[in-house]
């Protein structure tokens, strides 16, 4: 998604599959529809047309959606970065209004997009909560390597806080800290991480917990359903595995 929003990589080049690789691996895709019901008695599953489809083998990926600040207002400015739909709207704003982007998250997704930012020479600010960046990812030396590299780059970093008040009447004009810091901005990216998708699997009578709970074989309660990616959820655990994508390795300590 950054190189998407500096332009490095159109979105055809973000596509995972394409039609041509579809037809060679004998995938049929359906286009513009969703599930809405599972049948486990009957294996079965009902599209948003109406349609039903069986199956011996039920795969279930349905990803996440990102994670809001409780009682986010209704106001212009405020994004969340998480499919291509948000990073247009994002960049549309952008090219309409020149200022600084505060980004709320000092995670993988907060670091790429500010560092994006500062590549096309626009001003970014992270906002953490915690004392240093990364702090599931890397131990206190690796998060102090990593917040020099980015100071150096003019990315501003404000630890061990969190928003209080987003400032503006219509559309977002600044953002104030619990810690009473005040910063101007005219946009706002809640990168916080991610909420499962979970609620289909939950109305189907599969075990969920925060995620949808697998066996070391990503099989769930339902012997002939099985849970991938962000949804799957081993031993309160995830099993989804994050790496920096190659054109972003640079920002990691020692490489």
């Amino acid at each position: 998604m950054p190189d998407y929003i500096t332009g490095t990589l159109q979105w055809d080049n973000l596509v995972k599959m394409t039609d041509a690789e579809e037809y060679a691996y004998q995938v049929k895709l359906h286009r513009g529809i969703s599930i809405t019901d599972i049948n486990r008695n009957d294996k079965t599953v009902t599209d948003s047309n109406g349609s039903v489809h069986a199956y011996d083998i039920l795969i279930l990926a349905t990803g996440s959606r990102s994670a809001m600040l409780r009682d986010v207002p209704d106001m212009k400015g405020i994004f969340s970065m998480r499919n291509r739909g948000d990073a247009d709207t994002f960049l549309q704003h952008t090219r309409e209004t020149s200022g600084r982007v505060v980004i709320i998250g000092g995670g993988l997704l907060g670091i790429e997009l500010a560092a994006a930012l500062r590549e096309v020479q626009m001003e970014a600010t992270v906002i953490q909560r915690t004392s240093r960046l990364m702090n599931r990812q890397l131990d206190p030396l690796g998060s102090q390597l990593l917040h020099e590299e980015l100071t150096d780059k003019g990315i501003d970093i404000y630890y061990n806080d969190e928003t209080d008040r987003f400032l503006g009447t219509g559309a977002v004009s600044g953002i104030r800290l619990k810690s009473g810091l005040t910063i101007d901005c005219t946009a706002v990216v809640m990168a916080i991480g991610t909420t499962p998708n979970i609620e289909l699997a939950r109305e189907s009578g599969l075990e969920c917990k925060r995620g949808v709970v697998v066996n070391d074989y990503l099989q769930t309660s339902d012997p002939s359903i099985f849970a991938i990616g962000e949804i799957a959820e081993f031993k309160g655990r995830y099993m989804e595995l994050r790496q920096l994508p190659s054109s972003r390795q640079k920002l990691l300590p020692g490489t």
